[in-house]
């Protein structure tokens, strides 16, 4: 949860900025196209919305994790 209280902290205006935010705080520079599938994949376990609740806010950025530590362009940086 502590994490979905730092985004939440810096008022994202949308999913788009949320990640973003996700993305800054990790230092990942990911391609346009995986940003796009982050970004779907984190609106598909509830986006924004998800943040407000502990249980809700696991699995939306367990979600986006997965996508992105897993990222070959992540692991060389």
């Amino acid at each position: 949860a502590y994490m979905a209280q730092q985004i939440l902290s810096r008022k994202p205006r949308d999913e788009r900025a949320a990640v973003a935010d996700f993305l800054e705080t990790f230092d990942a520079e990911l391609p346009d196209e995986k940003v796009r599938i982050v970004e779907a994949a984190f609106e598909k376990k509830g986006g924004l919305d998800s943040l407000a609740k502990p249980a809700d806010a696991a699995k939306s950025l367990s979600a986006m994790g997965r996508l992105v530590f897993g990222a070959p362009e992540f692991q060389m940086y």
